[in-house]
């Protein structure tokens, strides 16, 4: 992880920890930013909380030996969502959500395999509601709890790799 000087590109600060792959190397989520702290995801499930100025880890972990799941075949790549003092992932076979200041576990839900895209949050009948696109299925979560609300089969044709995020269209 890197944060540039926007004036001139040069480094301010790296982060670096190991994250072997077998293919497609790098990344494939997006950090998010959040008071003062940016959250990442690797595709091996390494989350981690560093400190924007500084680059100094606050915590991490990994979802898959911390949680007891299997990754995604090409691993994960839907960017963290955060949600009040939430950041939620959509990964572990579980739509999972983690304390931001910590990285404990607040709720996991659904039993699915992780799909590849990125936890939306909508609002639907004046509720807020995550929308999780998993492997097999698209639900939509209480993001506070991870109570499911409603939850629609959308199995691919040849393998489970949903990728793009969902996007709320005129209540659509």
């Amino acid at each position: 992880v890197y944060c540039l000087d926007v004036n001139n590109a040069k480094a301010i600060w790296r982060f670096v920890y190991d994250c072997p792959v077998k293919n497609y190397h790098g990344s494939f989520s997006t950090p998010i930013i959040d008071d003062g702290h940016i959250y990442t995801l690797s595709r091996n499930g390494d989350v981690h909380c560093l400190e924007a100025i500084t680059g100094k880890k606050r915590w991490s972990l990994n979802i898959t030996s911390d949680f007891g799941a299997s990754q995604p075949k090409y691993g994960f790549s839907g960017s963290p969502v955060i949600e009040g003092n939430l950041l939620i992932l959509n990964g572990c076979k579980y739509g999972i959500a983690l304390d931001k200041n910590s990285g404990k576990e607040v709720w996991r839900n659904l039993q699915d395999e992780a799909g590849y895209s990125a936890p939306v949050l909508v609002e639907q009948a004046g509720e807020k509601v995550l929308v999780v696109w998993t492997a097999s299925n698209i639900a939509g979560l209480n993001p506070d709890n991870g109570q499911v609300y409603w939850i629609h089969e959308f199995e691919p044709r040849n393998m489970p790799i949903n990728i793009a995020t969902p996007v709320l269209y005129k209540n659509y």
